[in-house]
Formats: structure tokens, sequence, C-alpha cells
């Protein structure tokens, strides 16, 4: 796994519960064995979703759907342009792009 290409970022996936996965088997051997991002002894998981939830309850706070995903957008373009990522963004902006995705 090279983070430093966008398509193998892009085969990552996020889910609710903070797991992380790929279909790509060596992706996925990267993130499980390698770099262990879902090891629960770390807490990772549970870190990771509850920095997803936080994110839903933020954007929930918007009053209609257009300014969800109008708060989602500038969510999103404040977390890429940042030079100190938050902790899990590559998680944050998985939901943020699935939330705008779906209007």
């Amino acid at each position: 796994m090279n983070p430093l290409k966008p398509e193998t970022l892009r085969g990552i996936k996020y889910y609710g519960n903070g797991k992380i996965d790929s279909d790509d088997e060596a992706v996925r051997k990267d993130l499980n064995e390698t770099l262990n991002l879902n090891c629960e002894a770390a807490y990772l998981p549970q870190n990771r979703k509850a920095a997803i939830e936080a994110l839903n309850e933020r954007m929930k706070s918007s009053a209609s759907r257009r300014s969800i995903v109008s708060a989602c957008k500038k969510r999103r373009d404040g977390i890429e342009e940042s030079e100190h990522k938050p902790e899990y963004a590559g998680a944050l902006l998985y939901f943020l792009d699935r939330r705008i995705r779906r209007g």
C-alpha cells in the first residue's frame, strides 16, 4: 500500500463501526497486518468510530438537506486544505464525500 498513490487510497472503505477495509487483498493485508489499523487493543476502530459519530452530529445540526451538503463540502474542503489534518482524516473525508454524493 502506498499512501502517496491516490488510487490506493480510493480503494479503502471505512465503516461506521470504525473498521477500515479494502477489496484489494494486498491493501487489506497492509491495513490489518502491516499497519495494524484495525487493532482494537490500541482502540483504533473505537476512536475512528467516535470521530465519525462526532462528525455526523455536527452535520445533523444543519437544518436542511441543502445546508447539510453545503456544511459537508465546507468541512471537507477545510480538512483537505489544512496543513495539519485532524485525526482519522481519511475516515472523515470518506463519510463527508459519501454524504455529498447522496445530496
